[in-house]
């Protein structure tokens, strides 16, 4: 249900003059259902296509795997399989609110990046932790945080990081995140460990690269990739969908978080007004 509020309004505001390639990753026994439920919401300027998450991962998850780091090294691995330069990460919670096309989230050709303040991370977002793994010591950007999805990710810093948590763990990378020690300290942990955003920043900070593919919000650009969403517990009572789509606000998506319990019939009401417009 979610996936199809997230296809109702790309379908609605994606600018019909550029193609948006969706490539939706879930699991083997999921995928039929999946394609059919989604592929009915295809048009020309919004086209999917459906991978099997094992195909991706190629068996380097163990079979204790967190859920939630299989996605995240789902979504790093893109360099692998993709072959493109940029790619917009929507986990299925996240709708779109603007019209919006390729120049928007690529202003001059460097892929917009939105920061959040570190304090409103969640707890399994380490920086030492994450840097530790993926690039050796090395220095968070001061006073920016860390990126939250949606994000567009760039094909070189993604690369460098493969080579640097070979470099440093004699394995393959996704083993590295997946099947090995560092699912054995994650647990030790109490499950707090890594995100996609903060390894990729991590290599990044060491390459002192990401300025060169990425267009920061507030400094480059006063467009948003996201204005907000829902994020607490009943926090769907008090949203602003008014808000969320005004035109004259920046930020292209918004996200109702899963992960409190939005209920999804309620975001289908706020938003139906804004998609018959």
């Amino acid at each position: 249900p979610r996936a199809v509020l997230q296809a109702r309004t790309l379908r609605h505001f994606f600018r019909r003059d550029d193609v948006l390639h969706l490539h939706v990753v879930c699991r083997g026994e999921e995928l039929a259902n999946i394609r059919d439920v989604l592929g009915a919401w295809s048009a020309p300027w919004l086209q999917y296509e459906f991978h099997e998450e094992e195909s991706i991962l190629a068996g380097s998850a163990r079979a204790d795997t967190i859920g939630r780091f299989r996605q995240q090294a789902v979504k790093l691995a893109a360099a692998e399989w993709l072959g493109a330069p940029f790619w917009l990460t929507l986990d299925a919670d996240v709708i779109c609110t603007k019209p919006v096309g390729v120049a928007d989230l690529l202003p001059g050709g460097r892929a917009l990046l939105q920061y959040e303040p570190v304090q409103y991370i969640d707890v399994f977002n380490d920086w030492a932790f994450g840097a530790r793994f993926a690039a050796g010591s090395v220095t968070p950007p001061s006073n920016q945080g860390v990126a939250i999805t949606p994000m567009i990710f760039a094909a070189p810093i993604a690369r460098a990081f493969y080579a640097m948590v070979e470099f440093a763990h004699g394995k393959p990378w996704k083993e590295a995140l997946l099947g090995g020690a560092l699912l054995d300290e994650i647990f030790h942990r109490g499950g707090q460990g890594w995100s996609e955003n903060l390894l990729y920043f991590a290599a990044a900070a060491r390459l002192g690269s990401l300025r060169q593919y990425h267009a920061i919000a507030g400094i480059d650009t006063a467009q948003k990739i996201y204005s907000g969403g829902i994020w607490e517990p009943g926090g769907w009572k008090t949203w602003d969908a008014e808000r969320a789509f005004d035109r004259s606000q920046p930020g292209f998506f918004e996200i109702c978080s899963s992960y409190v319990d939005t209920p999804v019939e309620f975001v289908s009401e706020r938003i139906a007004p804004f998609l018959s417009q």
